[in-house]
């Protein structure tokens, strides 16, 4: 960098060596001039021309050099073509201040006569003018990265800036032109920075800046060219650009796209048909990796889906391959913004299983049912219960919450829901009902620690398995927003996240794992058993099919040998539900 300083000065024949004034300042001169005929100039400092600064291009830096401080220094800019300071367009006498450091923007227009008037009463004269100001040449916070704004655009208004789609902090507001905001820190990440007119909060025009590889770096974001080029000459288009203190070419800033419009869905697989006992899903005729071996009684988090067009989410055999081998599709049409529940329902083939005699029941074909979802309650002092009548055997029920009848939770037939209820928290016990009648069956769920969520109670499986291919057999089961296997509510008190079946058992030893583990578990009903381990994004990462088993206690050994360390699911998929246990891997 000294050998550059000294060939600088060497070249406009004042200095002999950076040493030679005992004042120096540092400068970094950037071309933002867009008028057309100032496309390339040559820079003379003190009537004598500057080597790196000959046929300067418009929206070019130096990097910084040394100047002379202490002494009125006379700097020159002639056109690109120029011979010798005699050709001088325009000059500018400066002071520059002993060891301080500059940042000098050349900006406007030659003729302002030729190019569009600005409008703001605020923005400095439009003609070709020499912008100093305080500059830096890194961040004074090296974890930060510290950006100057210039509103360099000649016919542009006042503008504020607008930062990640949320109201434009005060130093961006209120810009005109010829104006800087001076250096603000940020955190080295990517941010959208939208242009708007000062004071309103619409962008009109929005810009990606990744600034991730700039940290510790001071750079300059220059607001350059015109917003409407045919008013000024055919002139460069407006952008934002990044003029890093080593100097060269503007670094353009591109077009952010338009904001992606997504609405939030949870999926949940309630479908008991044990042809369906796993599925993959597919969306748009790609897998999604979360949904593939998608197991009955389990649900996935609430994951963003594309909004505002059609979508066809296929279901096929969890042995899938491809989209080709889908059992069938459904067309979908979200709203963005939106949170949906997608409770995925009924039988492959009802010819094969027990009618639902209720006039005012869905039909019990395997079906996709979207309703409206929440992530959490609406009330942080309530919970929030979502019922959903799942039972495709079953009739029209009422649901009775402590021995009282609740209108929403009346004559619910197959396919129906209640939408979201508030309770306060606290122990219920929920009895089913046919319709007008006395209960069936009665649940237990400890709300007590439920406040301010939101969650899904769904009646799952057959009343009557052997009328339905040995089924899984009906009971209350709760979803919640995180996904995972369903939490079975029992005749005993439990709590909604315990993870035992009524009648069943599952436990794990060891636990912390290394290599093989003895997974004991207990059916109601004979069964196949399938053992599935899932990471914590819920990716399917071991599967095995362990065969049939008889109704009563079972034990079995699984080897892991290779699964990286960490937390896992291990899951015992049966006729009788999902059995779950967190497993830790250690090396």
């Amino acid at each position: 960098m000294k050998r550059f300083f000294s060939a600088l000065c060497l070249a406009t024949g004042l200095l002999t060596s950076a040493e030679a004034f005992s004042q120096t300042a540092k400068v970094q001169v950037i071309h933002n001039c867009a008028d057309p005929a100032a496309a390339q100039v040559d820079i003379y400092l003190n009537g004598q021309p500057v080597a790196p600064l000959d046929n300067f291009a418009f929206r070019t830096a130096s990097g910084f050099v040394d100047l002379p401080a202490g002494m009125p220094i006379t700097i020159g800019v002639a056109p690109g073509s120029s011979t010798s300071y005699a050709d001088t367009l325009k000059t500018f006498t400066l002071t520059l201040e002993s060891g301080k450091t500059y940042v000098a923007i050349a900006g406007g227009v030659l003729d302002p006569s030729k190019f569009a008037a600005n409008a703001d009463p605020n923005a400095q004269p439009l003609s070709f003018n020499l912008y100093p100001m305080e500059g830096q040449q890194m961040a004074k916070d090296m974890n930060k990265v510290e950006l100057l704004v210039f509103h360099g655009a000649t016919d542009a208004p006042a503008v504020d800036v607008i930062v990640n789609r949320t109201a434009a902090p005060d130093p961006l507001k209120g810009l005109s032109f010829g104006e800087n905001t001076g250096y603000l820190p940020l955190d080295p990440a990517e941010y959208i920075l939208g242009v708007a007119a000062s004071g309103t909060t619409e962008a009109l025009v929005e810009y990606e800046a990744d600034i991730t590889q700039y940290k510790g770096v001071a750079a300059v974001v220059v607001a350059s060219g015109f917003l409407n080029p045919a008013a000024n000459q055919q002139g460069a288009a407006f952008g934002l650009f990044v003029v890093t203190p080593f100097g060269g070419p503007f670094v353009p800033l591109p077009l952010a796209e338009d904001e992606p419009k997504t609405a939030k869905v949870q999926v949940i697989h309630n479908a008991a048909d044990p042809a369906a006992a796993e599925v993959d899903i597919y969306l748009n005729g790609e897998a999604v990796g979360a949904l593939n071996n998608f197991a009955f009684r389990t649900a996935s988090p609430f994951v963003d889906l594309p909004a505002g067009t059609p979508i066809v989410i296929g279901v096929a055999p969890g042995t899938s391959t491809s989209y080709a081998d889908t059992l069938t599709t459904f067309t979908v049409t979200l709203e963005a913004g939106k949170t949906y529940l997608a409770i995925a329902n009924g039988v492959l083939d009802p010819s094969k299983f027990a009618a639902n005699a209720d006039p005012n029941a869905k039909p019990i074909g395997f079906n996709l049912y979207p309703f409206e979802g929440r992530t959490v309650s609406s009330n942080s002092t309530e919970a929030n219960v979502f019922v959903y009548h799942g039972a495709t055997d079953a009739p029209a029920v009422d649901v009775l919450v402590n021995g009282n009848k609740l209108p929403p939770l009346s004559n619910v037939s197959y396919g129906m829901a209640t939408g979201y209820l508030p309770l306060p928290p606290a122990n219920y016990s929920l009895g089913v009902a046919p319709a007008g009648g006395s209960p069936i069956a009665t649940f237990s769920a400890d709300l007590t620690q439920a406040a301010g969520k939101a969650m899904v109670v769904l009646a799952s499986g057959f009343l009557n398995p052997a009328a339905n291919q040995q089924g899984a057999a009906f009971g209350l089961f709760v979803v919640s927003p995180d996904g995972g296997a369903f939490t079975p509510l029992t005749t005993g008190t439990v709590s909604v996240e315990e993870e035992t079946i009524s009648g069943q058992s599952f436990s794990v030893y060891p636990n912390p794992v290394q290599s093989m583990f003895a997974s004991t578990f207990t059916l109601g009903q004979d069964s196949p058993v399938t053992i599935k381990i899932m990471d914590i994004q819920g990716s399917t990462v071991f599967t095995r099919n362990a065969g049939n088993f008889s109704a009563g206690t079972h034990s079995l050994n699984t080897n892991i040998t290779g699964l990286p360390s960490g937390i896992y699911t291990v899951h015992i998929i049966s006729n009788n539900g999902v059995q779950s246990e967190k497993i830790s891997v250690i090396p």
